[in-house]
């Protein structure tokens, strides 16, 4: 007779692997980070943007000059999307150019400009 443990471990281990490949479709993953503009480039905060959703909020944070990156494989799905930068009542566009690397842009909300960063 053949031992049923094996069976038993092999079934767990694909439980808990289901459960794992089913929790990262649950959370989104960010795919841009928000970081201070200052010396320091601190991380402020992550955001998701889509197709469906191409909009950045930073009406929430604190200061006016903010440096945006999209991750690399986002700016590819992306290339050619117009993103829409938020801050109170300021709006800010940009329009995302795919270059083998993660997309960075400058927006300065005192200045009311944003700028690539290549």
């Amino acid at each position: 007779m053949g031992q049923p443990f094996p069976l038993v471990q092999t079934l767990a281990s694909l439980a808990v692997l289901a459960l794992a490949v089913a929790g990262l479709m649950i959370f989104p993953r960010h795919n841009v980070k928000a970081l201070s503009n200052g010396n320091d480039r601190r991380l402020i905060t992550k955001y998701k943007i889509s197709m469906k959703k191409p909009v950045i909020d930073l009406t929430k944070q604190g200061g006016d000059l903010f440096r945006l990156k999209v991750e690399k494989s986002t700016s590819q799905k992306m290339n050619g999307a117009v993103i829409e930068v938020r801050r109170g009542p300021a709006t800010l566009l940009f329009k995302i150019t795919y270059a083998g690397k993660p997309f960075l842009v400058e927006a300065d909300f005192r200045e009311g400009t944003i700028n690539e960063i290549k």
